[in-house]
């Protein structure tokens, strides 16, 4: 298996980073210190990594110092009917101790009402502070999202691809490809991250082995911090791998954009290019426009290009690729490149698209 390092887009004039978005520590449910946790993630070749423990910020306060690599602050906000990270999560907000235990007051009438605060609460309150929210494992029984009614627009990133070598993600992380492909058909443009919910190493035999760079989250960025990582989300400048490198790009009259640009409301052929590097004996690469495929191809090991054009109407659209191995299965995906005109969507909800639903 060929590991792909930080490289340099010349094109932006930034960095590919590899990173983590979703890992536990002794903090909750972890067995590795959070100190330790960095430590690995750095062997692992990991650029950065954020620290997602369930329903706490404690492990920041052991992390110690020098560190090895920059921390991502998180935390996994774990309720019944799903969990979502806070990414850039910054001090100790107000909702946090009522989350860690529940409380109940009693109304003027007598009744007795929780204070936790709501699900939308939280969601609100930490966009207001610009921390990001992800919606992790959306589709992967039994921890998947429940709160049906969440209107989209109340999320900033959606995990697709969670721990792959959990049995049930082998259907659960393709769904959730295909529910964010429609979202983006609607007009959503919510970023796509990868994060292999770590907690520990299973030396015994079996098929369930998670690491900590499983996924990598590549995010391109200005420099290797914290806060530019969280930028580089910011504008989908993102893509998640199991192995290969890529680099894809459109090339329109003297402008070249890559992951995450916006081509905006241009006119005219539209070259689009994928370069891959891959350990894989065969993968497929393929050119994706709106869900659909635009061109693909059979590759080997090694580097691999494929070019394909379109023509631009100044209508909305997205573009992305994807890389497949020999047996169909997704081990890449990239966040888009944007053109035409993409007004304010309309109100959908998380159940407007779950599997089977047949919404665009």
């Amino acid at each position: 298996m060929m590991r792909t390092h930080s490289h340099r887009d010349t094109t932006a004039g930034a960095t590919w980073y590899a990173g983590d978005f979703h890992a536990h520590t002794t903090a909750s449910d972890g067995r590795h210190t959070p100190a330790e946790l960095a430590r690995l993630a750095q062997a692992a070749g990991l650029d950065f990594l954020s620290i997602t423990d369930h329903n706490t910020l404690a492990g920041f306060d052991a992390l110690g110092e020098p560190l090895p690599l920059p921390i991502v602050r998180g935390i996994e906000v774990t309720l019944a009917g799903g969990h979502f990270n806070i990414l850039g999560i910054e001090g100790v907000p107000p909702w946090l101790a009522s989350l860690q235990q529940q409380r109940v007051r009693t109304t003027g009438s007598g009744q007795r009402e929780s204070e936790r605060p709501t699900l939308s609460e939280i969601m609100k309150s930490s966009r207001a502070s610009g921390w990001l929210v992800s919606i992790n494992h959306p589709l992967l029984v039994p921890w998947a999202w429940e709160h049906l009614e969440l209107p989209l627009d109340q999320i900033d990133c959606l995990e697709i691809w969670n721990d792959p070598t959990w049995p049930d993600n082998a259907t659960a992380n393709p769904a959730t490809v295909d529910m964010w492909s429609r979202w983006l058909n609607a007009g959503h443009r919510i970023v796509a991250l990868g994060g292999s919910d770590y907690h520990y190493t299973i030396t015994e035999q079996g098929p369930y082995h998670p690491a900590i760079d499983l996924p990598r989250t590549w995010v391109l960025a200005e420099r290797l911090s914290a806060g530019a990582i969280l930028e580089g989300v910011r504008h989908g400048r993102v893509y998640v791998s199991m192995e290969p490198g890529i680099a894809f790009q459109a090339h329109l009259g003297d402008h070249t954009y890559t992951i995450g640009d916006d081509m905006g409301r241009a006119r005219g052929r539209v070259t689009f290019q994928a370069d891959v590097r891959s350990g894989c004996a065969e993968i497929e690469i393929v050119i994706i426009r709106d869900g659909q495929p635009l061109c693909r191809q059979l590759s080997g090991r090694g580097e691999s290009r494929l070019s394909c054009h379109d023509e631009l109407d100044g209508s909305r659209a997205w573009y992305r690729c994807d890389v497949r191995d020999g047996n169909g299965t997704i081990l890449a995906v990239t966040n888009p490149i944007f053109a035409g005109a993409w007004p304010p969507p309309a109100t959908h909800t998380f159940r407007d698209f779950l599997p089977g639903t047949g919404s665009d």
